[in-house]
């Protein structure tokens, strides 16, 4: 098994040897980054903890019906439905012109909110993200919705639901930004298009 890994490990430029570890440990990989650097499996973990940037996106309207949600965490589903209230009262009431569409949420995270006419597009992000950068993400993927659909409104995203799904995975995947080419995007739906 060290030998397969280490063999994958060279495969992609870095070299890699198990640490036995005494004391009854486990063993570990440790890898030799190509700068010199050294990790090991542990260490991936917070790496991937790093990486994984969005918790959940939430569309809901002004009566709080949610119109749309991608979980990107695991939560039960009495979770969901909790955090679907939590985020409605959060956003709802907040004024437009005088508050920012940065809200502090639970557990070192926050919700970036924007407003486009009846609709809450909501992202929930680690405190420590960029929330200006989500802001832009959340225009850019309503830009999309606006453009693949002709003037976007909510009964789009309430009959065309797997549409909105799709877009959103070309735009956002596993919680990251995926896409931010408009043309990339469109491109691609209308390869989809043509498959239905």
């Amino acid at each position: 098994m060290a030998d397969h890994l280490g063999g994958e490990c060279r495969q992609y430029g870095v070299e890699g040897s198990f640490d036995n570890g005494s004391r009854g440990e486990h063993p570990k990989l440790i890898t030799t980054l190509p700068r010199g650097g050294f990790i090991n499996a542990d260490q991936v973990t917070s790496w991937l903890s790093l990486t994984m940037v969005l918790s959940f996106i939430l569309v809901q309207n002004r009566q709080g019906k949610t119109r749309l949600a991608k979980w990107y965490s695991p939560y039960s589903d009495e979770e969901k439905v909790k955090l679907k209230g939590e985020v409605h009262r959060l956003v709802a009431p907040r004024d437009q012109k005088y508050q920012s569409n940065f809200v502090e949420f639970r557990r070192s995270t926050k919700v970036v909110y924007r407003r486009y006419a009846g609709l809450f597009f909501c992202v929930c992000v680690d405190a420590n993200d960029n929330e200006l950068a989500y802001l832009e993400a959340i225009h850019f993927f309503v830009e999309v919705l606006d453009q693949f659909f002709g003037n976007v409104c909510e009964l789009d995203l309430v009959f065309n639901f797997y549409k909105v799904y799709a877009i959103l995975d070309e735009v956002f995947l596993a919680g990251e930004i995926q896409e931010t080419s408009k043309q990339v995007v469109l491109t691609r739906l209308e390869h989809l298009d043509k498959l239905e």
